[in-house]
């Protein structure tokens, strides 16, 4: 998990591909993005506001009503929801610690800009807290907010923070007064002390109003063994209850020894970065706690080492639509997918699955199980085309098939497709199919192979609807010319879950 303030460039930001030479050159191009969406105004009224730029332009932007230009800020600030963390856009590339956050880039651009950014509280209702941050910077933020819900995200590496700092001392004494606030909280702690909790500070506070929490801490000085297994209905952090938590990510430790109340979740990560593992009565527990968790991803091994017991004792996720998996040693695959019952589940991601992970699934397996699954998707890894066979013959209904690793000429799933629809031999597999998603590498792929693969794919008689999707490795690269308008290069691959949800910063272990 990434925690410092300097981080990589990363791929697949929202603005498109330019090479900005000043942050006004920025800021002009977002503002008028988002003046045409919000008012249909032609891209031409607002121009670069460089030495060039006329006294009329700027004329013409001042006389922008403040609420709409207020709009537009909040607008402008959503484009890169990537923000909290990465100081990127497309060809131009800024580490977080040269990086000038958005609200107060649009200060500087004159006067009138600057009174209306700062009268807009939304633009400053989202923090970050670092080894970098300032008393002053958070205390700015939090007046400025009004009485905005607040989106807080608080690194807190302890050889850059001390517990003990005075710093830190100040900083907490500003945003945990406003804890009533809290929409979202995103926490990453290297190691509680027992002398100084930080984390159980911080999640002590009230916040009833919480949506979104994401904790992260990597070791502590010491723990209560019988807390890790306890009872799940009671919580470790924010006590007087969180009705409105819907989406809760636990990595590490946290999983163990900070867990909230989780009778409410929606979405839920378990994310075992450390290699200490819980019974199989508190994971099943967790997971079943809320009536409507919807989507669950399971990173790790996750419980101690003995066999699943798959169907001799089923978990119930009546609400459960799609599901991630990413093991170590391999039995998780096969455990979760017999032991859960989720009638309602649609999509499934694997990662990092080996050929024989899923034999005793396969063996198993009751074929009515998961009927309702339609999109599968796998990350890091591919098969042979005998265990794309088992994955035909269990998920008959599939209408959409990603793949993070293999390109369309390097997968095995392209050639079973074609040889099982020509040779006619029994049922056609995946009838239904309407997408397969493929990376494409213009500096390694063979062109004319793949364009061929198309052209057979679309020569079949499989659903005339299908579509090829490719996310391009090399952005801005080449692309081949496809004889056909079923082919669309995407930028990006689709967000888990693929619902309307905010931008994820922190969910680094998938793709």
């Amino acid at each position: 998990m990434a925690k410092y303030l300097s981080l990589p460039h990363k791929k697949g930001s929202h603005f498109e591909s330019r090479r900005y030479t000043n942050p006004s050159q920025v800021m002009s191009h977002t503002t008028t993005e988002a003046t045409c969406t919000l008012s249909n105004t032609a891209p031409t009224t607002i121009s670069p506001l460089d030495s060039s730029t006329s006294p009329r332009s700027i004329s013409t932007i001042c006389s922008i009503p403040p609420e709409i230009l207020s709009a537009i800020f909040e607008s402008g600030k959503d484009m890169d929801p990537e923000g909290f963390r990465y100081a990127s856009f497309e060809g131009f590339e800024v580490q977080r610690d040269d990086f000038t956050p958005f609200e107060s880039l649009v200060s500087q651009i004159c006067v009138h800009f600057r009174q209306v950014a700062v009268s807009t509280p939304q633009l400053w209702a989202r923090i970050q807290i670092d080894r970098s941050t300032s008393v002053e910077y958070v205390t700015t933020y939090i007046g400025r907010s009004g009485s905005c819900m607040l989106d807080l995200r608080l690194d807190l590496i302890q050889h850059d923070v001390q517990p003990d700092d005075p710093r830190l001392e100040a900083i907490l004494g500003v945003i945990l007064p406003n804890s009533h606030r809290w929409r979202s909280l995103s926490l990453s702690y290297n190691r509680e002390c027992a002398n100084q909790p930080t984390v159980m500070r911080i999640c002590n506070c009230v916040a009833l109003a919480l949506q979104h929490l994401s904790i992260a801490v990597d070791d502590v000085d010491e723990a209560d063994a019988t807390t890790v297994n306890g009872d799940v209905n009671t919580p470790h952090i924010f006590r007087a209850g969180t009705p409105t938590l819907q989406f809760i990510r636990l990595r590490g430790l946290a999983m163990h020894l900070f867990r909230p109340q989780l009778n409410t979740v929606v979405t839920l990560h378990l994310d075992q970065t450390r290699s200490v593992p819980l019974d199989y009565s508190t994971f099943r527990s967790i997971i079943t706690c809320s009536p409507c968790l919807t989507h669950l991803s399971i990173y790790g091994d996750i419980i101690s080492p003995q066999p699943w017991p798959g169907e001799a004792d089923p978990i119930c996720l009546p609400a459960l639509e799609s599901l991630r998996i990413s093991g170590v040693s391999g039995e998780i695959y096969a455990g979760i997918l017999l032991a859960i019952n989720a009638p309602k589940m649609g999509s499934l991601i694997l990662k990092e699955l080996q050929e024989h992970d899923l034999d005793s699934f396969w063996d198993g397996m009751d074929l009515s199980r998961y009927t309702s699954l339609r999109y599968l998707s796998f990350c890091d890894f591919d098969v042979s085309v005998f265990t794309y066979e088992r994955f035909v013959q269990v998920f008959r209904e599939i209408t959409a098939f990603s793949s993070f690793c293999s390109t369309i000429v390097e997968s095995p799933l392209v050639r079973f497709l074609l040889e099982a629809s020509i040779s006619g031999a029994g049922e056609t597999p995946w009838p239904e199919l309407e997408s397969l998603t493929f990376p494409f590498d213009p500096d390694e792929d063979d062109d004319d192979v793949a364009v061929e693969l198309v052209e057979e794919l679309m020569g079949i008689g499989r659903n005339p609807s299908l579509k090829l999707l490719f996310k391009a490795i090399v952005e801005d690269g080449p692309q081949p010319q496809f004889p056909s308008n079923h082919v669309v290069f995407i930028s990006k691959w689709d967000p888990w879950p693929t619902e309307n949800m905010p931008f994820d910063t922190d969910d680094d272990l998938f793709p």
